[in-house]
Formats: C-alpha cells, structure tokens, sequence
C-alpha cells in the first residue's frame, strides 16, 4: 500500500481488512479494471486514512474494529440497493 506522510498513521494489516476491500485491492494489483462496488470498496478504504492510528496506538483495535463493522455495513447497504 501507499505509505502517508501523516504522523502516527500506518494502513490496517492488509489480511484484517474487510473481505470487500481485500478483493478491490487484490483487482487493482492484478492490474484489471474496477467494477464500480470495487472502487467504493477502495473509498471506504480511504476512511481510515482519516481515522486510522498505528497498530501500536492504544485505540488500534476500537477504532479498527469501528471502522470495519461501518465499511462492512456500507458495502451491504450498497448490494441491497442493486
């Protein structure tokens, strides 16, 4: 992943992501063109951009946690609504 220049971030342990962003980010490496649920999966990968902390952070697992059960819950909203 790309690496921020923001000050105590580091991006999630990628085996611990959401199976959602997991598999948008295994199509964006295998070079294919994303579908559109693949990108939003990509966007909700950016919100932890503005919310992650380090693994070493002692809210790590409350936040991870918090993050992934709304990005799990966005990505379920949005197959309903197909």
């Amino acid at each position: 992943m790309r690496t921020l220049s923001r000050p105590g971030f580091e991006w999630p342990p990628a085996e611990r992501l959401p199976q959602h962003v997991q598999d948008a980010m295994a199509a964006k490496e295998a070079g294919r063109e994303l579908a559109p649920h693949e990108v939003e999966a990509l966007v909700d990968l950016t919100g932890w951009a503005f919310n992650g902390v380090s693994v070493e952070h002692e809210q790590f697992e409350e936040r991870f946690a918090a993050w992934s059960h709304e990005a799990t819950a966005r990505h379920a909203r949005r197959l309903v609504q197909r």
